[in-house]
């Protein structure tokens, strides 16, 4: 009896999900004494979603007959529907305001099965996101960023110690396997540990799905993600859908699948738009965080070749930055610039793109830095008595550091009067031309005093942090390039911030990569000013301008 109610409500559910045309008519036509067989009630199946399937085909006049009912469920089925449960999929929206080209790029038109929704958690696994990874003999597909374990994390994993969190899809039941659940009809998870042992009593690899990492939700976040049009819900027929992608040859000598193309299929069957415009760039990124993290590192004699220029540079700019303790010297000035077809500068904090940085600290192991040509919509007021003066505040990195000025650190080139402020000592110039780290307080007071023109200093929002092992990476990789202390346009730089200015940022930038670039006498550049114009990192580069410091 329980049941029977229970499928009663989900016919109910089913009608009134239909298309709105339909609706009305349909609904009758399901609740009323069928006319003919043609017209008969699908015969109820042992899964709900079937059942919901051949309901849906029906009201759409796809499926009217028994025979049509059989197939809407055996060719694998999709429609969209309200309900968040296990089972379901989320394809990533197109009407959120705020796409992943800039942040997460992997959540872009991303397929996503949900394999746990209730009251405590939310958790769901990306299927369209394979690679050409391995881990023991596995090929490893990208769940998510949640446990990634380093597999998929920047620089190979580099910086990660744990092991990575794996766990398997299958399209079959494993018989005997404790983690073996049902996600839907024809479709399982498991853990790593059990399909292992699965394929040691005679299953096929070819009926799992290796995935390291998966996506995450607190109670209802979901929820409001859904209302919100950052996700399509559907309800398909899971079992098929990760055959067909298993089923897919993968050629070495192409970039690895994208996934958009299993994306626009279900768009398309869902009804939705399968290639709605506005995302050129967001593809674009997508298929850039997918060669960065998704292929295979490839060994061959010209990548040997370019380790040793690597080491080359790496060695040849440490040696000028590098004081007589083996530390990076306060006040050294880089560019940062980025290179293709590396995810440096591209894929993250894309506002280092065509950067000059100036280092203002080093504390346990990592470098502190500002960004010197970041100029923002934001104003900070200095109050001085009755009056106040109002001064722009740079962009000067991503990490927010605690002051008592509220985040902002001031800078001025050479000491305030009265010889206030912490000198930076990197490349011996004088006094009045070396950059100063000063006191918001003493700001105020030469204000007032007038004997400190507001333009003589400037505020920045944030820094930039390095650990040295990063930097020197970036470095060899030539992502980060020394600027010959005498050439670093910092006269430049502080017109940036002056109210009104309409100075270019970009060619303060360029001036001192070109300096840079003719001081390399014993390291070869990774590239030419004029070869880095354009392209995707420069668009990157003005959307993050456009989002977040306009």
């Amino acid at each position: 009896m329980r049941r029977l109610a229970l499928l009663a409500v989900l016919q109910t559910t089913c009608a009134l999900t239909a298309a709105p045309a339909l609706r009305r008519s349909r609904k009758l036509a399901l609740l009323s004494t069928p006319a003919d067989d043609d017209e008969a009630p699908p015969e109820i199946s042992e899964d709900f979603r079937d059942f919901r399937a051949r309901l849906i085909a029906r009201t759409k006049g796809e499926g009217l007959t028994e025979a049509g009912d059989e197939k809407a469920v055996a060719e694998g089925w999709a429609y969209e529907t309200p309900l968040l449960e296990a089972g379901c999929l989320l394809l990533g929206g197109t009407e959120q305001d705020f796409g992943f080209g800039l942040r997460q790029q992997y959540f872009h038109k991303c397929v996503l099965l949900l394999t746990q929704h209730d009251e405590f958690f939310t958790r769901g696994v990306i299927v369209n996101r394979p690679s050409r990874r391995t881990v023991k003999g596995w090929t490893v597909w990208c769940g998510g960023d949640v446990e990634e374990g380093g597999v998929f994390a920047p620089n190979g994993g580099a910086s990660s110690d744990r092991p990575p969190a794996l766990e398997c899809l299958s399209t079959i039941k494993i018989e005997g396997a404790p983690s073996c659940t049902e996600v839907n009809k024809d479709l399982y998870t498991t853990s790593f540990e059990d399909a292992n042992k699965a394929l040691e009593r005679g299953y096929e690899k070819s009926d799992f799905m290796c995935l390291c990492g998966y996506a995450g939700w607190a109670p209802k976040q979901l929820d409001g993600e859904v209302e919100r049009s950052s996700w399509h819900v559907a309800s398909v027929d899971g079992g098929t859908l990760v055959k067909d992608l298993l089923a897919r040859d993968d050629d070495e000598d192409l970039p690895v699948d994208d996934g958009l193309g299993t994306w626009a299929s279900l768009m398309r069957r869902l009804g939705k738009d399968p290639a709605p415009s506005g995302f050129e760039f967001d593809d674009e990124m997508l298929r850039a965080w997918i060669a960065a993290r998704l292929d295979a590192p490839k060994v061959d004699v010209t990548a040997l070749a370019d380790a040793a220029r690597r080491k080359q540079r790496e060695e040849t700019y440490l040696e000028s930055i590098l004081d007589d303790n083996g530390e990076v010297t306060p006040g050294v000035v880089f560019t940062c610039q980025a290179l293709a077809p590396a995810a440096d500068f591209l894929l993250e904090r894309q506002f280092l793109h065509k950067s000059i940085c100036q280092v203002i600290a080093v504390q346990q192991d990592t470098v502190i830095m500002c960004c010197l040509n970041r100029p923002t919509s934001r104003r900070v007021a200095l109050k001085l008595g009755d009056a106040e003066r109002v001064k722009t505040v740079a962009f000067g990195g991503d990490v927010q550091v605690r002051s008592a000025q509220g985040g902002v650190v001031w800078l001025s080139r050479g000491p305030l009067p009265g010889g206030a402020g912490e000198r930076l000592p990197a490349g011996g110039l004088e006094e009045g031309d070396a950059t100063h780290v000063v006191a918001a307080r003493d700001v105020v007071e030469g204000l007032k005093r007038a004997d400190v023109r507001v333009e003589a200093v400037l505020a920045a929002s944030g820094v930039v942090a390095f650990p040295v092992a990063e930097l020197r990476r970036l470095l060899g990789a030539g992502h980060v390039v020394p600027v010959p202390p005498d050439a670093a346009p910092l006269d430049q730089c502080w017109a940036l911030h002056a109210p009104g200015a309409a100075a270019d940022p970009e060619d303060a930038w360029r001036r001192a990569y070109a300096a840079a670039v003719d001081a390399a006498s014993g390291a070869p550049p990774a590239a030419t000013p004029a070869e880095l114009r354009g392209g995707i990192a420069d668009e990157a580069l003005d959307r993050f301008v456009g989002t977040f410091l306009s």
